[in-house]
């Protein structure tokens, strides 16, 4: 019997002889034993003329699709048969490992479905949370963390000229209310604070930078997330492939394999940019330097703890796929092996009895 070629899958005709090594793989039979095990081969191969399956590729997509078993009506055989072309697909991802396990965290119409639901829900939940933040800082608290923790923490007061640093403080508080305001001609002048405000003004700087991209950055990631997430649902079935149809839905999930992967950077890019501005909102509303640094640990360890499950996430999922090639590749090799024994022994009997 020929073995299957990936580039003429109907060439092998499923017949009895294609059947029987997965009957007896099913029932750990060896050549010759088992009388039932033809009377089981007979009855599934009953059932594919039944159901018009004469050819492998037939066969194949009903087992990708989850519907053999609809159709032989006996579990083990169909969970055999079905491993037998997981098996094939993972020899080929062997060959690709990275993009595998990219395409692997999307690589079914029901992954791309789920992704797309989940994803959505999760972006737009965290979205109006981290827009919330965006509005949540007035100018007096901005006022307040500079001059209450930024001036303490870099010693500002210490940079101006004036003999009475209270007067520093004075014009700070002046400037965060009227940024106009000349300093020189207030009473009595303050010009001798120009250094302190403008070592406040800069000890903001990453602060600032951090809220403006961690709120406004994450938004619009998250936003585009959820956009991007619905336009994808919507594609999925926008197409006229016919999801009984294993080549059409394979097709599909190909062709919208590198956008699924963009949907998944995007959201993750949100979700970290979230994170970064929720943090900087926290040490923002703190009052006092002893407590910004606290909020700052707190922030520190989550996101510490967010790299870990992360992390150990990304771990299990790819020693999972890694466990499972290798299994499929073992019994690729084992089916293989016991179908050119099949196929051999067929040729002798034929030989002795022509």
């Amino acid at each position: 019997m020929k073995v299957h070629d990936e580039g003429a899958p109907q060439e092998v005709p499923v017949n009895a002889d294609y059947l029987e090594p997965f009957v007896r793989q099913a029932v750990r039979a060896r050549a010759g034993e088992r009388d039932e095990v033809h009377r089981l081969v007979h009855s599934l191969h009953t059932k594919c003329v039944e159901n018009a399956v004469f050819w492998e590729d037939q066969l194949r997509g009903l087992a990708l699709l989850g519907q053999l078993n609809d159709v032989l009506g006996c579990v083990m055989v169909s969970n055999l048969i079905t491993e037998h072309f997981d098996s094939r697909v993972a020899q080929h991802r062997t060959k690709k490992p990275l993009r595998s396990w990219l395409r692997s965290l999307a690589g079914s119409l029901q992954a791309m479905e789920a992704m797309c639901v989940n994803y959505g829900l999760s972006a737009a939940l965290v979205l109006t949370m981290t827009f919330a933040n965006f509005g949540s800082i007035t100018n007096d608290d901005w006022n307040e963390y500079k001059i209450n923790v930024m001036v303490e923490h870099r010693d500002c007061l210490n940079k101006g000229t004036c003999v009475d640093n209270s007067l520093c403080t004075r014009a700070l508080h002046l400037v965060g209310a009227e940024p106009w305001r000349n300093l020189s001609t207030t009473t009595p002048p303050m010009d001798c604070c120009n250094r302190v405000i403008q070592c406040a003004e800069d000890a903001l700087f990453w602060t600032d930078f951090g809220y403006t991209l961690g709120n406004g950055g994450g938004s619009a990631c998250l936003l585009l997330t959820v956009l991007f997430s619905s336009f994808l649902y919507i594609a999925l079935y926008a197409t006229k492939i016919n999801r009984n149809r294993w080549a059409e839905v394979e097709k599909l999930t190909k062709r919208l394999s590198g956008e699924f992967l963009v949907l998944q950077g995007t959201f993750l890019v949100g979700i970290v940019l979230s994170g970064v501005g929720i943090a900087n909102v926290m040490m923002i509303k703190v009052t006092s330097n002893q407590m910004s640094w606290l909020t700052f640990t707190i922030a520190m360890l989550l996101f510490a703890f967010f790299l870990v499950i992360f992390s150990q996430i990304i771990r299990e999922i790819l020693m999972i796929n890694a466990w499972v090639d290798k299994r499929r590749a073992m019994n690729k090799f084992s089916s293989e092996a016991e179908r050119s024994s099949k196929a051999e022994d067929s040729v002798d009997e034929f030989t002795a009895n022509p």
